[in-house]
């Protein structure tokens, strides 16, 4: 998911992605890349949705640097439930990115990996503190 927040958009436009319905389950972790670039960047959302529910459960707002960064979020559901991305646009600078979603069985690492974008250039491998090892082609997927 991209949003850009140039003309012709404007405040409070938003784009959403939503997961396909998806069947209960037990402990699980969420996790997914973000990129929130520009003076006027705007607010990310997660909601989980369920039996008419839409809980927030992750945000963040506002410029987060010129990276992408690694969120993750524990959750389990006793009934169906769907995941729902929004983007929220808050003024004419900025951008939101949202890359690599996933959801895996038990519960989140608590790692803070954090890919920097910016940083790789002509490096083959990187690798990253607590987190797998990364290729150079991986990244330009």
């Amino acid at each position: 998911m991209y949003i850009e927040t140039s003309s012709p958009q404007s405040r409070g436009d938003k784009a959403q992605l939503l997961t396909p319905l998806l069947e209960p389950t037990a402990e699980r972790c969420l996790t997914f890349y973000y990129h929130m670039y520009g003076t006027s960047v705007g607010t990310l959302n997660v909601y989980k949705i369920s039996r008419g529910q839409r809980p927030q459960v992750w945000t963040q707002s506002g410029a987060q640097g010129n990276q992408w960064n690694y969120a993750e979020i524990d959750y389990d559901s006793k009934y169906q439930y769907q995941f729902e991305f929004e983007g929220v646009i808050s003024g004419s600078y900025g951008d939101i990115g949202l890359d690599h979603i996933i959801m895996k069985n038990g519960p989140c690492s608590g790692s803070n990996c954090k890919l920097c974008f910016d940083h790789i250039t002509s490096a083959k491998y990187m690798f990253l503190p607590n987190c797998l090892l990364v290729t150079a082609e991986s990244l330009a997927e």
